[in-house]
């Protein structure tokens, strides 16, 4: 059994897990029109952090604020769980876009970056596994005339591994 079926067996707070892409099938049980794949050999699952770096320089530009984008591939299969902002540093900051590999996560409006701060009460979502080949771009807004302190920002997750 591998750490995704072991995932999805140990149910209470684990909940479904989904999979970014095609539903898979081993290739030994292939049949035509199922996407195939090769056992990875992923066997353990770890609950962790991915550090996606230092926001800095979050200048007030007009109109709006400018833009910067933190950039982190990881090594393993990774799937998010949490964005950890800190409360200290959200006021006037705005998540403009979060994209895992070819999947803008981030609809309409930008979104305060007071949702997902250590006190945040519906900071929990289920975004797509983040494949070994991509990566998380955040996209953060400054809407404040203030700079902020430079910050530190990471996902918590469940992290796959041999």
């Amino acid at each position: 059994m591998n750490a995704y079926e072991r995932l999805l067996r140990a149910g209470g707070n684990m909940g479904q897990i989904d999979i970014l892409g095609d539903v898979a099938a081993m290739v030994t049980e292939a049949d035509k029109g199922i996407t195939t794949y090769t056992e990875s050999g992923y066997k353990l699952a770890d609950k962790t952090y991915v550090g996606l770096g230092t926001a800095t320089g979050i200048v007030m530009n007009p109109p709006g604020g400018l833009d910067i984008t933190l950039n982190q591939p990881v090594v393993t299969p990774f799937k998010p769980l949490l964005l950890c902002i800190p409360s200290w540093a959200a006021p006037g900051i705005m998540v403009v876009g979060c994209q895992i590999g070819p999947t803008q996560l981030i609809d309409g409006q930008p979104i305060p970056a007071d949702v997902f701060t250590e006190v945040a009460n519906s900071a929990n979502f289920s975004w797509p596994t983040v494949e070994m080949s991509q990566s998380i771009n955040l996209v953060l807004r400054n809407t404040n005339a203030v700079v902020p302190d430079p910050f530190n920002i990471a996902f918590y997750g469940i992290r796959l591994r041999k």
